[in-house]
């Protein structure tokens, strides 16, 4: 199946029931008179997919361009194909309720070299009106009026409408290898668009279609719509998990045919790694203790700790003196404690060089969690550094903001960190402003009695000329228990918010899933470089989050519920995707009510559903003290007061990764990578 005009596996402008394969991620452009459109897409799971479209519009005859609508669109597998039956799928056209808004239920079913889909279609997609709207059986709620443009509540209008749409393709596989003929039906009128000026009305709605896709990373389309208009199509196709050269440490070879003893400083040299803190070294008997810190919300995905353990154990094995047979590795991570990791000797030199098997390995090895780390002496080596610092750059757009042009803004975050021992670690960053378009979205700043992240402009205009202070704080991380751990933080948390942030998680070692308890009491901060904090703005928030991983297909769900920054009570659902090059892909709805703080209350429009999208690439480490940089791409809406969160910058689900048997053994064959 080609890719259609929305970035989605469709044909043309009609949908399809057709989803990538997990994780995979597409992103292109379509151009045609009066209209360019660019689209990211994502598979996020195997039934959810999700796209990012950007369209600029420019009617025919007018040399001016109109601002860009940003919009998000997710896609849901209700049924597969099977031999009798047909694939069936739901999808939302921009979720935020602007000129694209659609809703639609389609079938498809292949027949030989044909591809078939068909559905129907509301708003958008409904302005066809071949037929009355048949969920009106059901509640006359979806009966009612259908607005042109929502306001508070988008999801109101979802399925509404008196009339509905009938919408068909078909795509046929030529027997030229990548090449697709296509035919479509629509019930998109263009009805928006003629009232804007961007396109005329359809009094054609018939597509026809080319799509030709050489390599499996290349697909270009061609297209000729309602007999008027041309367009071209151009779209790179991809796996995060096939750019595994974006790891961010590259594990260093050890010699492992030779063992001698360590010198007291070489052992601390050699493990000088970023992510990695040494605490202490010790060798008893035939047994050499190595006791590390992996700060394991900076390292990437799991395999990418797995290599660095794996690093880890050959360095002891190299250095160690010839009599040790058992290699132990002590992980904490900033604090918490714990995973022993025990290894034979003799079977991780024989893995390494091919006379072995990590099967072997495995089998022999020994993984533990334990509440406690015994004092062990540091050898006489130099430890590395207390202190760590990434860089993070950081890309946000908004969701097709109408009440101007779509809010920008771009950051670059330098983080730092020192560990002080017992638990205690602080922390700061430092904020520089690149370039935002939040100044004047709504009309001024909104008191801060009222606003929650709706006068997120003063804060960017504030640090727009010098860097400022982002955030600052001490924060005590313990683990009272195995699968226990705990956090108590404070000080300045984020740009807007400062005050006490208190954090429960239960994670059993060997389970898929984890229980988390947050409550926060913030006030908010005064823009600019001072640290002032204004008066009478405390606000207590805390939620109640449930934890899922899906291993065999690196996906982890989270649900939470409980009370936002403005008050509100919703519920908020993510689901994420773990490459094993550490690229992750991170998707995100929240559903609140109206809070005691907020725009609401002034008419400004602040929707109850929110979603958003964030691509996180690891780049590499670009200084001496640094750890893995990171560029974070988000669409996701900003200057918003409800379903608002705190920004952590120590979540213990993130934190305690590495501690996790679980996850150390469905990742133990890039131990020796």
């Amino acid at each position: 199946m080609p890719l259609g005009h929305f970035g989605d596996l469709g044909i043309l402008g009609v949908p399809s029931a057709r989803f990538f394969d997990t994780s995979r991620i597409a992103a292109g452009s379509v151009i045609a008179d009066g209209y360019a459109r660019d689209f990211f897409t994502v598979q996020m799971a195997p039934m959810v997919a999700a796209t990012v479209t950007r369209e600029t519009r420019r009617p025919t005859g007018d040399a001016t361009r109109r601002p860009a609508e940003v919009t998000l669109d997710l896609r849901l597998r209700l049924l597969p194909e099977t031999r009798r039956w047909p694939a069936v799928a739901i999808g939302l056209r921009d979720l935020d309720g602007g000129r694209f808004g659609a809703e639609y239920v389609v079938a498809s079913k292949r027949f030989g070299p044909f591809d078939l889909a068909t559905g129907l279609g509301w708003g958008r997609l409904g302005e066809a009106a071949q037929m009355a709207n048949p969920l009106g059986l059901v509640s006359t709620h979806f009966v009612d009026h259908r607005p042109q443009v929502q306001d508070q509540d988008p999801w109101n209008a979802w399925f509404t409408g008196a009339d509905v749409g009938l919408f068909a393709g078909l795509a046929y596989r030529t027997p030229l290898s990548g090449l697709t003929a296509a035919l479509a039906y629509g019930s998109d009128r263009n009805q928006g668009d003629a009232q804007v000026g961007a396109r005329p009305v359809h009094s054609l709605p018939i597509d026809l279609g080319l799509s030709y896709r050489p390599w499996s990373w290349l697909d270009l389309g061609l297209g000729y719509e309602a007999g008027r208009l041309w367009s071209g199509r151009v779209a790179l196709i991809a796996t995060p998990g096939q750019l595994d050269g974006l790891r961010a440490v590259g594990p260093v070879p050890v010699r492992l045919g030779r063992f001698r003893p360590a010198r007291p400083h070489s052992l601390g040299l050699l493990l000088t790694i970023p992510g990695v803190t040494v605490h202490g070294y010790h060798v008893h008997k035939h047994t050499a203790t190595l006791r590390v810190d992996l700060r394991g919300d900076t390292l990437g995905s799991s395999a990418q700790t797995t290599r660095i353990m794996g690093h880890l154990l050959r360095s002891l094995a190299h250095l160690a003196p010839p009599d040790v047979e058992e290699l132990v590795l002590l992980v904490s991570t900033r604090g918490l404690k714990g995973l022993r990791v025990a290894v034979l000797r003799t079977d991780l030199v024989a893995a390494a060089t091919g006379r072995g098997s990590i099967e072997e390995l495995w089998h022999n090895a020994e993984i533990q969690s334990v509440a406690g780390f015994p004092d062990l002496p540091n050898g006489g080596f130099r430890d590395r550094s207390p202190f760590s610092s990434q860089p993070i750059l950081t890309f946000r757009q908004s969701l097709g903001d109408r009440l101007g042009q779509p809010i920008f803004r771009a950051t670059f975050d330098q983080t730092v960190q020192a560990t002080l021992g017992l638990g205690f670690l602080i922390g700061g960053t430092i904020r520089s402003e690149l370039g935002s378009t939040l100044l004047g979205q709504d009309g001024g700043f909104p008191a801060p009695f009222d606003a929650v992240r709706s006068d997120e402009a003063a804060y960017a205009v504030q640090s727009s000329a010098i860097p400022r202070l982002h955030r600052a704080y001490v924060a005590w991380l313990h683990s009272p228990a195995v699968g226990v751990h705990t956090k108590v933080m404070v000080g300045y948390l984020e740009e807007m918010f400062a005050g006490l942030d208190t954090s429960l998680l239960v994670r059993p070692p060997w389970a898929s899933w984890a229980g988390a308890l947050q409550i926060a009491r913030v006030v908010k901060r005064v823009p600019g470089p001072s640290l002032a904090i204004y008066s009478g703005t405390g606000r207590t928030t805390g939620f109640l989050t449930a934890y899922r991983d899906w291993p065999a297909r690196r996906l982890n769900g989270r649900l939470a519920v409980g009370r936002f920054l403005g008050g509100d009570l919703g519920i908020s659902a993510g689901l994420s995707h773990h490459a094993d090059g550490g690229v992750r892909l991170a998707g995100t709805v929240t559903v609140s009510d109206r809070g005691q703080f907020g725009r609401a209350a002034r008419g400004l429009r602040d929707p109850a559903v929110t979603a958003g999208l964030r691509l996180t690439i690891p780049i590499g480490r670009l200084g001496f003290l640094t750890d893995t940089a990171q560029l974070e791409i988000g669409v996701e809406p900003l200057a918003r007061d409800r379903g608002q969160r705190l920004s952590d910058p120590l979540p213990l689900y993130s934190v305690s990764h590495p501690l996790m048997p679980s996850r150390l053994s469905r990742t133990w064959r890039h131990l020796i990578d």
